[in-house]
């Protein structure tokens, strides 16, 4: 559900996909870090949104999500990617 909202063609709806996300960070860990792969290119999707007010909500749902996975809780680079 949250994942087809991001994609809505409302950009209120979008936003609040974006917030959801960052409120399901911010008390739903551990269990939502285990769907980072999914979470992350939805959100990073979102920063490239034509709507400011949906950038402005991927934007904190990403900071917010990053920052409730800790650091022993983030994924390990696959083999052969750079960080930059």
């Amino acid at each position: 559900m949250v994942y087809g909202g991001m994609a809505d063609e409302s950009q209120h709806i979008r936003r609040a996909g974006c917030l959801l996300l960052s409120k399901l960070a911010q008390h739903c860990q551990p269990e939502v870090v285990e769907h980072h792969a999914q979470v992350l290119p939805l959100l990073l999707q979102c920063l490239d949104d034509g709507s400011a007010d949906v950038r402005e909500g991927a934007g904190f749902a990403l900071e917010r999500f990053v920052e409730e996975m800790g650091e022993c809780d983030r994924p390990k680079p696959r083999a052969g990617t750079r960080m930059i």
